[in-house]
């Protein structure tokens, strides 16, 4: 990882990114022009120490368990992108040869260029922005310390690296249970070596004397097997005692060592590699990618470890310098914000307090998701709050941190730099108390509005188009279905999954497989998604597709999973339950559940097989005719319909239906359901909730909410307001989702408000709210605490303004005024055009830098405004204001961007010893002719340019020119 940062890529290290180097693989799997594979991927992305370019390759493992390396075209951004989001699924990999670089035949062939890849048409694609299966879990790697055979010395003792990788200050597991506030750790780590590979430090190089990962991880794994049980770890971490070409290198390796072959999150770290490199590589290795600051620098921002991993502060020599943790997209990328501190804003306005995620979760939401209006799919703003506290103590600031998040990019997460500088870490990538954040473009204004013991309380806003084309809220009802078929069976299986929404709908995905038919796939509100399934379409054994709906909750698409099953071989043979056991969610309220079916597909010579069918005593089984048994014979297909019987207490039952085949061949099919009773004391019932409040007239708008817990976890609810003045931020949703409304401390007095919750089986409550609104001291307040702006000589002048506000109702009387001691700010009242900058209550002081009054640099300058007749502080608004001077051009003397008479004259002042202005660069702009001195001449030719007697050029009127 690097460890300055680098803020431009340099060509001849993108050269290297495309991967001309040669690996340790046999020829057979790279005869062709354009080699293609089919198989499982994983992404690798290399870390360089030093210039800043970062590389990538692709591992191909097919179903024979060999692994095709491709390199990749770091400058091919879309394809590291689909990369990004293709890596651990089954995919079509084409590749195109490269000729051999320097002709010495070291080691085999060339590596193919990866030039496309392609996720196969019935791979499980599922939706990768957040929550793998294994994010809240322990993670342990074995950590494998290898010396090449020429090299003897041992970069670190076995026990630093112990320390490396602990739960201890500096530790990679200590880093990542903080990042993750314990949801996810590396205990169980363990540090295996030194051992010695079998060949020296040049035959693990290429012949662009890059490292050949490879063959690198094979032998590292290969001399410690016999002291490694690899099924113990869920990864592996190999550290080298000499560095290999550009990089560090992290995530995903096949091993078939102790066990099946399997793909297991990797890192390479050469002897350079300290505490911040390894939390980097690890992060790669769990899929993370790189993430940046706007300006195309990989390595620039100190806001996330995933970018600048050695920004951080100084741990000791042995364990360099560390990172910061993730920012907050990342974080949720790897499931480590829950969905109670997510707020999803699709439209219209919130307010409330985001608390930083360095925390546990608290009540408030840590990270506000703004999803983007957009042709590419996972396209979204976050806002977030930083505090420097654990390993985010050395961010650059303390604020709110705003980043766009868009798949479609190499580093999909980028913080938003308001000034444009080529900074990411100053004072432009920070919001605190008092400034404002307003995108027109995307349709988003934020402010931050106060500084509270929970974090910073703000306000964001969906306006205009950014508020258009979003969905609104939607999930299945359940999260899948597993069946298996005949794989002759030529019927299309009719089936649907309930979809609970708020609004419209579209089920999308976009792989759909051979074998799936959507019949219905969009609606508005609760509708029913319809689909069928071919089997005969299918390949034999199991295929996973996902279908997918908007997810306004989170940043994912939440799916619906078929799990489809072929059997292979003769379909002669065939004899099998329609579907697999399944974990089902009902309430214990005395009511029968839902009508189940199950059915016994035959086929071949079992088509007069005989079957009797036993259920467990919770299964009511029906019979054609509306009669019930629990056990049953006969002969051939099968169909079987069946209730779960009513229950009043909660808890878990097993239920099983058990079909017992005699003939052709004895064989016993079973389905088991897992049934889970949740008990309910009403429909709806609300939670816990922060109770009465006090506010102070014109404080900032009052956020409350309160859980809403349904009886039917499945159920939808709605709220109405009772009150004009209460603004319900968030009045849809489901089971366990929060009740969010706002209320504006605008007269003096008590109110109560009453909120209905009603759900959509016809069950409601109310909640009442009440609030008390006292006077306020008399005070005046701004909008904002202070602005930056960057401007080039050449404009006269620039304008701003901040809104004067008077809180308390005695202040409705007085009048307040603002001055300024710098002459270069020409105060206004901005609806009045007063010389005079004065006002009442809520008016605006306009402020008008003048430019030509001033010199390069920058201007900071503070404007005073207080209340005439008030024994109150002022309030003081900052204005900071960077003066560039433009580009010089020969002939432009004065350096205002132009060429006219004016520039004549200052050659001709400048020539008789007069004064010129202070921003005149007469020994250089003034050169009209470029002969290297300033003369008359030049003074002659700039007075010719202006009267249009020659046109304005460099070096006009040069001799002999």
């Amino acid at each position: 990882m690097s460890r300055r940062p680098v803020r431009m890529r340099r060509l001849a290290a993108v050269l290297l990114a495309i991967g001309m180097v040669t690996w340790g693989r046999p020829a057979s799997a790279q005869t062709t022009a354009e080699p293609t594979v089919s198989g499982t991927l994983q992404m690798v992305w290399g870390d360089p120490e030093d210039d800043g370019v970062p590389r990538y390759h692709a591992f191909v493992t097919d179903a024979a368990g060999v692994v095709h390396p491709f390199a990749v075209d770091g400058r091919d951004q879309p394809l590291v992108a689909t990369l990004i989001q293709a890596n651990g699924q089954r995919v079509v990999a084409r590749g195109r040869e490269l000729p051999a670089l320097l002709g010495d035949g070291r080691r085999g062939l060339p590596v193919p260029v990866l030039a496309e890849v392609r996720v196969e048409p019935d791979a499980f694609l599922p939706a990768h922005s957040t929550a793998p299966a294994w994010a809240v879990t322990t993670r342990p790697y074995a950590v494998i310390l290898c010396k090449f055979a020429d090299i003897a010395t041992e970069t670190l003792p076995r026990q630093r690296y112990v320390d490396m990788y602990a739960n201890a200050p500096g530790g990679t597991d200590a880093f990542f249970r903080e990042a993750s506030r314990g949801r996810l750790t590396l205990e169980g780590t363990t540090v295996f070596g030194w051992y010695t590979l079998p060949k020296p430090r040049a035959g693990y190089t290429n012949a662009a004397g890059e490292a050949d990962l490879g063959l690198l991880a094979t032998d590292c794994l290969g001399v410690a097997d016999a002291d490694v049980d690899f099924s113990k770890f869920g990864g592996v971490g190999t550290h080298y005692n000499s560095r290999i070409g550009c990089c560090s290198w992290g995530g995903g390796w096949t091993t078939a060592l102790d066990g099946p072959s399997r793909g297991m999150p990797f890192m390479w770290n050469m002897d350079w590699a300290r505490s911040g490199t390894v939390a980097h590589e690890a992060g790669h290795s769990f899929g993370l990618p790189h993430s940046s600051g706007p300006y195309g620098a990989v390595y620039d921002s100190q806001w996330d470890v995933m970018s600048s991993s050695s920004s951080g502060s100084y741990l000791n020599a042995d364990f360099g310098r560390a990172g910061s943790q993730f920012i907050g997209a990342y974080k949720d990328r790897l499931g480590l914000i829950p969905d109670s501190a997510k707020v999803v804003l699709s439209g219209g306005r919130w307010s409330g307090v985001v608390e930083p995620h360095s925390r546990a979760a608290g009540r408030n939401p840590q990270l506000i998701i703004l999803p983007m209006p957009s042709a590419r799919a996972n396209v979204w703003m976050t806002i977030e709050a930083r505090q420097r506290v654990g390993s985010d103590r050395s961010i650059p600031g303390e604020g709110v941190v705003i980043a766009t998040v868009d798949n479609s990019r190499s580093e999909p997460g980028q913080v938003i730099d308001a000034d444009g500088n080529g900074d990411p870490n100053d004072a432009g990538a920070i919001w605190t108390v008092g400034e404002r954040y307003e995108d027109a473009a995307r349709g988003v204004v934020m402010t931050v509005d106060s500084l509270t013991a929970n974090g910073l309380s703000i306000t964001v806003e969906r306006t205009g188009a950014g508020a258009a084309g979003l969905s609104g809220l939607a999930r299945f009802e359940r999260a899948g279905i597993s069946r298996e078929f005949a794989a002759n069976d030529t019927t299309i299986r009719r089936d649907s999954v309930r979809v609970l929404a708020s609004g419209p709908w579209a089920v999308y995905n976009p792989t759909v497989p051979t074998w799936l038919h959507l019949f219905r796939r969009e609606g508005t509100g609760n509708g029913w998604m319809v689909y069928g399934i071919r089997p005969a379409a299918a390949r034999s054994g199991r295929s996973v597709v996902s279908l997918l709906l908007p997810a306004p909750r989170g940043l994912t698409p939440i799916p619906f999973t078929i799990e489809l099953g072929i059997l292979a071989g003769n379909a002669a043979d065939a004899a099998l339950l329609s579907r697999a056991g399944r974990r089902v969610s009902t309430l214990a309220n005395g009511s029968w559940g839902s009508l189940d079916t199950l059915r016994l597909l035959v086929g071949g010579s079992w088509t007069t097989a005989a079957w009797t069918i036993r259920t467990s005593s919770n299964i009511y089984t029906i019979d054609a005719a509306g009669q019930g048994y629990s056990t049953r014979s006969g002969t051939g297909p099968m169909s079987v319909a069946f209730l779960r019987r009513p229950r009043q207490t909660a808890g878990t039952s097993i239920d099983t239906v058990r079909v017992e085949i005699t003939a052709p061949v004895a064989r016993t099919l079973l389905v088991v359901d897992t049934v889970e009773y949740a008990t309910a004391a009403s429909g709806v019932t609300l939670g816990s909730r922060r109770g009465a409040i006090a506010r102070a007239i014109g404080a900032p708008s009052q956020i409350d909410s309160v859980q809403v817990l349904l009886g039917n976890t499945q159920g939808v609810w709605n709220a109405g307001r009772r009150r004009s003045d209460t603004q319900l931020l968030r009045s849809v949703g489901f089971h366990g989702d929060w009740l969010v409304w706002m209320r504006v401390p605008s007269a003096i007095g008590s109110s109560v408000d009453t909120i209905s919750v009603i759900v959509n089986d016809g069950t409601s409550t109310t909640f009442v709210d009440s609030m008390n609104v006292n006077d306020a001291a008399t005070r005046v307040v701004l909008s904002r605490s202070g602005g930056s702006q960057t401007i080039t000589l050449g404009r006269s002048w620039t304008t701003d303004s901040v809104q004067v506000g008077i809180l308390g109702r005695a202040g409705a009387s007085l009048t307040w005024s603002a001055t300024s001691t710098e002459p270069s700010l020409l105060l206004q009242r901005r609806d009045a055009f007063t010389t005079a900058a004065t006002g009442t209550v809520r008016n605006f002081v306009r402020f008008n830098r003048i430019l030509p009054l001033l010199a390069p640099g920058r201007y900071i300058d503070t404007i005073t405004v207080n209340l005439v007749d008030a024994m109150t502080a002022p309030a003081l608004y900052i204005d900071t204001t960077t003066v560039l001077a433009p580009p010089v051009v020969a002939g432009d003397a004065d350096v205002n961007g132009t060429v006219n008479a004016a520039d004549g004259m200052t050659v001709l002042r400048s020539l008789v010893q007069l004064p010129v202005s202070p921003r005149a660069n007469v020994r250089v702009g003034g050169d009209a002719n470029c002969d290297g001195t300033i003369t008359v001449a030049d003074a002659v030719i700039l007075l010719q340019v202006d009267a249009g007697i020659i046109p304005a050029a460099n070096c006009v009127g040069r001799p002999g020119g």
